[in-house]
């Protein structure tokens, strides 16, 4: 019986726990079964991983990363709320972008990597800018036009209708805790775009995660590779986990 009770209580944790224990066992498995040939034993490639983590090259690939990631980010941000403002405030602005973010939006990464690549230095930032911009923008149009619809009366004092100081005094305050949602779900993403921007951008003199993971693959170091993809997957799980735990404690807030 206070077995039953024990497994009610924490068949959650249980079955996560179980779930870890199988993919270890598909991760050696695989290994056994190549000879260790294109990845090595879990336990073996995390002890690595973590070795490669704090040396020089990666290091410094992070900080390249990192500084991509926040300027695509900053950029996609300020352009994404200030244009979202506009276009669901006046609804003229939104039919006249819609065209254009709905073929942003439905473009593949990789093709838009292909046409950005060659012409652009900087193309890393343009394309996460084009992965990350319509989150804000769509998020930020979205409640801009909701308060809007909702507080009209309040936002026409005295029969004016000044945008500028509605934004300022209302909208935005309104809007705060959606767009941190918007902004914390695009970090998440940007990263991981930004990984597969610089591993397929690989001809280019960028330095970054990415681009270590690439030049291992064409150097045939396999389990150099896997290391730096260790290392990513690792910093995108933690980004996942801090995003989703940020998230709630934001809709905790707004539901009181």
């Amino acid at each position: 019986m206070q077995i039953t009770d024990f497994f009610k209580k924490n068949q959650r944790i249980i079955f996560i726990f179980l779930g870890i224990i199988l993919f270890i066992s598909f991760w050696d498995i695989i290994a056994l079964a190549t000879s260790n040939k294109y990845i090595e034993e879990f336990f073996y490639s995390i002890y690595m991983s973590f070795n490669y983590l704090f040396k020089k090259d990666t290091l410094l690939a992070f900080s390249y990363t990192f500084f991509r990631l926040f300027f695509s980010l900053t950029v996609s941000i300020i352009s994404g709320i200030i244009l979202g403002l506009l276009a669901g405030y006046f609804f003229q602005i939104d039919y006249l972008l819609k065209p254009t973010l709905s073929v942003i939006k439905a473009f593949p990464l990789i093709a838009l990597l292909l046409m950005f690549i060659s012409r652009f230095k900087y193309y890393e930032i343009i394309v996460n800018f084009f992965v990350i911009f319509p989150l804000i923008f769509y998020q930020m149009s979205s409640s801009t036009s909701k308060i809007k619809n909702k507080y009209n009366d309040v936002l026409r004092v005295d029969g004016k209708n000044n945008f500028i100081e509605n934004s300022v005094k209302v909208i935005l305050p309104l809007s705060l805790n959606s767009i941190l949602v918007s902004i914390l779900q695009s970090i998440a993403i940007a990263f991981k775009a930004e990984i597969t921007i610089e591993s397929f951008g690989y001809s280019s003199r960028s330095f970054g995660l990415g681009k270590l993971i690439y030049q291992s693959y064409s150097l045939v170091e396999y389990h150099q590779m896997m290391y730096y993809i260790i290392i990513s997957l690792c910093i995108s799980v933690v980004l996942d986990v801090i995003v989703t735990l940020l998230i709630k404690k934001i809709k905790t807030i707004d539901c009181k």
